[in-house]
Formats: structure tokens, C-alpha cells, sequence
């Protein structure tokens, strides 16, 4: 499962945040990774897609944390060899970068990126996310 989004190494991540954010204890049955292990077993493309989905989550929640507490997570995610923060906040500003230049949601998951981030974007590009956002939502329901 290699390419340029490195399952293994945003799975370690996200057991970490989860960890730290969440408050959900690592062998617990319900932690996001072990619900991603359990979804992989019967389909590594939905565990991938639930992977990116879950990051995409973390990246809004983290928007509120603090450095102090960003500095913390990223020691923890650098010495786990895990991405850090900063690593997956640009990820989801590339992407969604790509997808206003393309100027369509394609599927689900790009549409869950898009929906998080609109809360952060400025308020002058806060107009074409929404358009873009009731766009796909027009054309799921259809």
C-alpha cells in the first residue's frame, strides 16, 4: 500500500493523535486504528479512504490546539515515525489546493476534505467552497 499518501506511516500517525486527541487507549477495540486494521482485512481501498477521512478530521481538530501542544504531538509523531503536523496540514492544503484548481469534488472523501476545511478558509474563497460543496451534495442526492 505505497504511494505518495504512505498508509503505514499516516496509520502510525493517526494512532498517535487519536491517542493524545481523542483520549482513546491504544488496545482499546474502538481506537481508529484498530477499526482501520479490522476494515482492512476486508478491503485495503475503503481502510485507505477511511485513513484519509479520519486524517482530514484530525487536521480540523488540530486547528484549535496550541503550539506548545503541537510541538508535543509532533516529538511524539517524529519519534514513532509518523508525519507531523505541519507534514499533514500541507497534504490537506495541497489537495484542496487541487480541487478548487480542478473546481469539482469528485467522490466522498474529497468532498469530507473540502467540508472541513471551508470553516478555515478566508471569506473571500469561503463562497466558491460552498458552491463547490452544494455541487456534489446537489448531485449525490440526484
Amino acid at each position: 500500500m505505497k504511494n505518495r499518501f504512505d498508509y503505514d506511516r499516516m496509520r502510525r500517525t493517526l494512532g498517535i493523535l487519536a491517542t493524545a486527541r481523542w483520549k482513546i487507549g491504544a488496545d482499546d477495540p474502538i481506537h481508529p486504528v484498530a477499526v482501520l486494521d479490522e476494515l482492512a482485512e476486508r478491503s485495503s481501498a475503503s481502510a485507505r479512504k477511511g485513513l484519509r477521512m479520519a486524517i482530514n478530521d484530525l487536521v480540523e481538530e488540530l486547528a484549535d490546539a496550541s503550539p506548545n501542544e503541537i510541538e508535543q504531538l509532533d516529538a511524539e509523531l517524529i519519534a514513532a515515525n509518523g508525519a507531523t503536523v505541519g507534514e499533514i496540514r500541507a497534504q490537506f492544503s495541497k489537495r484542496l489546493r487541487a480541487i478548487l484548481k480542478r473546481g469539482i469534488i469528485r467522490d466522498e472523501q474529497e468532498y469530507y476534505l473540502v467540508r472541513n476545511a471551508v470553516e478555515f478558509t478566508d471569506a473571500e474563497m469561503a463562497p466558491t467552497i460552498w458552491s463547490l460543496l452544494l455541487a456534489f451534495e446537489t448531485k449525490a442526492e440526484n
